[in-house]
């Protein structure tokens, strides 16, 4: 459309969308202006036709063009001037005005009494954003997208029908991006196949051939290499991309780009985001146009750009895409020097594996890298492969050489750090260097104690086989930590021996230990051990009933992660609030990390984890997935024995006999307890089995003495537990699965307390009518009702709606 103001028609094929009609036609009535924003082939146009066209709204259309735009603008102010009050204004491709242009048309719009609907590529304007949730509403991405049931109505009007499966990959593969299910629909008709991978990539160069024609090939010269130069990146400043084209005018184009809906997102105060499939996009289409040293040289700027501003992570990566391999080297390195080394080793583990092996085997520190990941990883192959190189090295390179001190402090740390080697080599290793250090002048390498788990005496190795003497190594280990270690050091025996007390079911000892380290690692220590007491000391308040006192200082904890900039521990700390949910009966606390913080046992898996896996294992059983819960215990098993991790192995035993325990197997129940309870006399835990209360209380209570068990260790563990068994009643054990509703069948018993039809439900939550019957079906026979006001009036009573 140019300038004849005539509503366009609707494209055939397309689908009949009454949900988002609903959404135009109720902002509609309280709204003056309704603004509709996405990038091109959202279906924006098609959108408000549909609307206009099926609601018989009378409107005039004004499309604006680069050729006639001011001939356009003239006929609309026209339009604005006259008597048609109760035509609608529709504006089309609002985001072609320029920034006067703009500042102009926003400012007669909100002065107008007319009603607007406006048509862009690019976001709200500044102008306009106040005036959201008053005269204006917005319509963006999250409505405009094809939810499942349309994308399998839009292809069955081109006569293809979709399995279940091929709905999921489309919807995963295209974010009901409108524009890329034509090309695909088309495909699969014309070709006469199912969805797959070829009809996926020949519809993705369709969408690229058209971004080329609608985007690319509009651009001139500067404006196509500004593009495809901060293409590279996922986001950037106004500064950077003028350093990266070595111009002081490239922000002004990036300006350009975002108020033309180019792809790209301004966020305060100067950050430019760009689309990931545009990135996609861009990449392939980078080639066409610049020399693969034009590429590099690209990156490597950035790179020098990024390592400067101690970006490391960006610098890493530009570094990498350049190949410059020997920034990658120093960033590495310069990371393993630091406390947190494994963290980041483990998350800068692609750079590793990337790197030409040669260039590995000249820096010990990379090889020693590789033997760590190869431990985080649980690929002990790969451990020992580097491992026994560094010890070759050893041996061919000269006395009292700066290469042959770097190799030996490397394996002296593997010998630290690495948990598979014995307790005899780890103490002698300590108690050598220290020396080393205090006469030698030699510095070890930071060893990451606890692997960012909330415990220093089952950490990243497991102390506990010096429990029952903890009290009697304090001192002269003590010595050893902060001769080796420095700060870090700090408090890491006060915090140990507490965890040894506590174990021991000595919670005077253990409280008053752990509050005198709290305080003196709060003012010098570090953050990971200070996480480390403070959970100990949580515990503690738990044990003593004061769950109140404990919840904040879970808060407290977060607010010293972040003041630390410590955020490589969030993820163990959501697992510990995620455990604490469990004796408070938060379920829904509980079932949210599982499904979007816990570790994923069945993809990467990770030695980092342990601890965060062994909660996960609880959340099983808590929910009942016990097959789930056997799975994971008995890969974890393997791990533990590798690592001599005792007390992981007790646990593992302990919490396999509240399974079997469960599933009716009580034989086999206590066949793991025994052999949990066996482990936990020789090494004194006590607490390991008493915190879980009920769960393994309603197995100790008729569990037979044994031999191989002491009759006084276990009356031990039996009232110990016994004391949280009545404190927690409830943990670890669902309410009755009866009143247990989903989150979708709660929603639709809120519908039905509203008094709402089915039909009204199904158009509101955008589900089928079967689908909603069959919510209600589900409603009545888990709260034991018969009808609509049993089932609101019973909710009510047990609190399960307001």
């Amino acid at each position: 459309m140019t300038d004849k103001n005539i509503v366009p028609e609707i494209p055939p094929n397309m689908v009949f969308r009454p949900r988002l009609q609903k959404i135009f036609e109720d902002n509609y009535k309280l709204r003056r202006i309704i603004y509709v924003s996405a990038y091109m082939g959202w279906g924006k146009t098609t959108a408000v036709v549909e609307w206009l066209t099926e609601k018989k709204r009378d409107a005039v259309w004004f499309c604006l063009e680069d050729q006639i735009k001011q001939t356009v603008i003239n006929s609309l102010l026209t339009e604005m001037n006259g008597n048609s009050s109760d035509r609608i204004i529709v504006i089309d491709n609002y985001n072609l005005l320029d920034e006067k242009e703009l500042e102009y048309m926003n400012l007669i719009i909100t002065q107008s009494n007319r009603r607007f609907i406006i048509i862009s590529r690019a976001e709200l304007p500044k102008m306009l954003s106040v005036y959201v949730g008053l005269s204006v509403h917005l319509i963006g991405i999250d409505q405009l997208r094809f939810y499942e049931s349309e994308i399998v109505e839009y292809f069955e009007k081109w006569n293809v029908s979709l399995s279940d499966q091929e709905i999921s990959q489309l919807n995963s593969n295209q974010k009901g991006w409108v524009g890329s299910y034509r090309y695909t629909a088309s495909l699969m008709q014309a070709m006469g196949e199912s969805y797959n991978r070829k009809i996926q990539l020949k519809a993705l160069e369709c969408i690229y051939q058209y971004l080329d024609v609608e985007l690319l090939d509009k651009l001139d010269r500067v404006e196509k290499k500004v593009m495809l130069t901060v293409g590279c990146f996922d986001r950037l400043t106004g500064e950077q991309a003028d350093l990266l084209l070595d111009s002081p005018n490239a922000h002004k184009i990036l300006e350009r780009f975002t108020r033309r809906g180019c792809f790209f997102t301004f966020l305060l105060p100067d950050v430019y985001v760009q689309h990931p499939f545009f990135k996609e996009y861009l990449t392939y289409t980078r080639s066409r146009f610049l020399a693969e040293d034009e590429i590099a040289e690209i990156y490597k700027t950035a790179a020098r750009y990024f390592e400067k501003k101690k970006d490391t992570a960006r610098a890493l990566e530009c570094y990498m895409n350049a190949k410059e391999y020997d920034g990658v080297i120093r960033i590495l390195i310069q990371l393993s020097k630091y406390e947190v080394g494994q963290t980041d080793l483990w998350k800068n583990r692609s750079y590793y594996y990337r790197l030409p092996e040669e260039l590995i085997k000249k820096e010990p520190a990379l090889c020693c890298g590789m033997a760590m990941l190869g431990i985080i990883s649980f690929h002990l192959e790969q451990a020992n492969k580097w491992q026994a190189y560094l010890e070759e090295q050893l041996k061919i390179l000269p006395e009292n050489t700066p290469e042959r001190t770097e190799v030996y402090e490397k394996l002296a740390y593997l010998s630290i750090a690495m948990p598979n080697t014995s307790m005899v080599n780890f103490l002698n290793t300590m108690k050598n260097w220290a020396k080393k250090v205090k006469y030698e002048d030699l510095q070890m390498q930071k060893a990451n104690i606890t692997w960012n788990s909330p415990s220093v005496a089952n950490g990243g190795r497991d102390f506990t086989p010096w429990l029952k003497k903890a009290k009697w190594i304090k001192r002269p280990m003590d010595a050893v930590v902060i001769a080796l270690y420095g700060d870090y050091g700090i408090g890491v025996l006060d915090v140990a021996v507490a965890e040894c007390y506590y174990q021991q079911d000595k919670i005077q000892e253990a409280l008053v230990q752990v509050i005198s380290a709290v305080s003196y690692i709060e003012q010098k220590g570090s953050i990971i051990i200070l996480f480390a007491a403070m959970t100990v000391q949580m515990m503690i308040m738990m044990l003593l009933g004061e769950i109140a006192t404990a919840k904040p200082m879970l808060e407290n904890m977060r607010d010293k992660i972040t003041s630390a900039k410590a955020y490589f521990l969030y993820p163990s700390l959501e697992a510990v609030c995620a455990w604490v949910a469990m004796y408070e009966n938060n379920y829904e606390r509980v079932e949210y990390w599982l499904k979007n913080d816990a570790p994923d046992e069945n993809a990467t898996f990770s030695t980092l984890d342990i601890f965060r896996y062994n909660v996960k294992l609880r959340g099983y059983i808590l929910f009942e997935k016990y097959y789930l819960a056997i799975g994971l215990a008995e890969k974890l098993r393997t791990v533990c024995i590798a690592f001599h991790r005792n007390m992981d192995l007790a646990q593992l035993d302990m919490l396999l006999a509240i399974v079997y325990h469960r599933m009716g197997q009580k034989d086999k129940a206590e066949e793991y307890l025994t052999e949990a309870l066996i482990r936990g006399e020789k090494y004194g835990y006590i607490r390991l089995f008493a915190d879980e209360g009920e769960s393994l209380y309603k197995i100790l209570k008729n569990f037979k003495e044994r031999p191989s068990i002491s009759k006084k260790y276990l009356k031990q563990v039996k009232e110990a537990t016994k004391k949280i068994a009545v404190l927690y009643p409830s943990y670890m054990i669902l309410p009755n699965n009866q009143d247990k509703l989903s989150a979708s069948e709660t929603e639709v018993l809120n519908l039905m307390a509203l008094g709402k039809a089915n039909n009204e439900i199904a158009d509101y939550l955008n589900i089928s009518l079967n689908t909603v019957k069959f919510h209600i079906k589900n409603i009545y026979s888990k709260l034991g009702v018969n009808n609509r006001f049993q089932a609101v009036h019973t909710a009510r009573d047990k609190r399960i709606i307001k």
